[in-house]
């Protein structure tokens, strides 16, 4: 199913030290709705720099997938605990990332739906199109994205950059073990910020009642993959979804 994730490396030479004077610094990258003649930085939330990632080959290992279709992949709790997971070019595929991770990137997507487990840090989601994705971080971008639907924990409030038709409510998701993961992740579970969006001009999105949201239930007891008490979930959150 895989190849050798052959992303190419740079070698960059170690610098000397000469006695001429150090390069100018480079300007200060802007999102598109900053202000240059405003005295004060009223800009709005800042996008994140775009990652690096290797985009040659068909990856299903570990916390990298890349360039797959229609397949559902599956990683459970101590599978890929602390990694970084990259979700790159993927196609109407079915992916469940049950585990702590340090941080998060899902790219160019097309009608996938997306479980991320809860992440230390950020979770950034770029130029991707008709997914339903479930995912919990301390911190949450949308970029260039278009028709998601985003059920998020997120314990700042997410950023929406040149980003349409996005419906966004709570995280949903139960499974074994899922408080645990929010614990281990150290993420404030009473405190979440999903729908203090902080969205550009160029972005448009509509909140998701949290009584119109079903509970997700993820049990793959069935398949041998867990012997267990069945699905779970923090409480602060399962009582937002039961809130009238």
């Amino acid at each position: 199913d895989s190849s050798d994730d052959s992303g190419d490396t740079d070698v960059v030479p170690t610098p000397t030290t000469t006695d001429s004077p150090p390069p100018p610094k480079p300007p200060r990258a802007t999102s598109d709705c900053d202000d240059s003649s405003s005295d004060e930085d009223d800009s709005g939330p800042v996008a994140p720099p775009a990652p690096l990632l290797s985009q040659t080959f068909s990856v299903n290992r570990g916390a990298s997938l890349s360039r797959l279709t229609e397949e559902t992949v599956t990683r459970l709790a101590g599978s890929v605990s602390g990694d970084k997971l990259q979700l790159v070019l993927l196609q109407r595929c079915k992916i469940y990332i049950l585990d702590t991770l340090a941080d998060a990137t899902v790219e160019q997507c097309t009608g996938c739906t997306l479980v991320i487990g809860p992440t230390v840090n950020g979770i950034t989601i770029r130029d991707c199109s008709d997914c339903t994705i479930t995912a919990a971080g301390r911190d949450v971008s949308i970029l260039g994205s278009q028709g998601l639907r985003l059920q998020l924990f997120s314990a700042n409030p997410p950023g929406l950059f040149q980003s349409t038709g996005i419906r966004i409510g709570t995280w949903n998701c139960a499974f074994s073990g899922c408080t645990d993961l929010f614990n281990a992740a150290r993420l404030p579970v009473g405190g979440s910020s999903y729908a203090l969006v902080q969205a550009d001009a160029r972005s448009d999105f509509v909140l998701v009642d949290p009584g119109d949201l079903p509970v997700q239930e993820l049990d793959f007891e069935e398949d041998g993959f867990m012997e267990d008490s069945g699905p779970e979930m923090p409480q602060e959150l399962r009582a937002l979804l039961e809130a009238k």
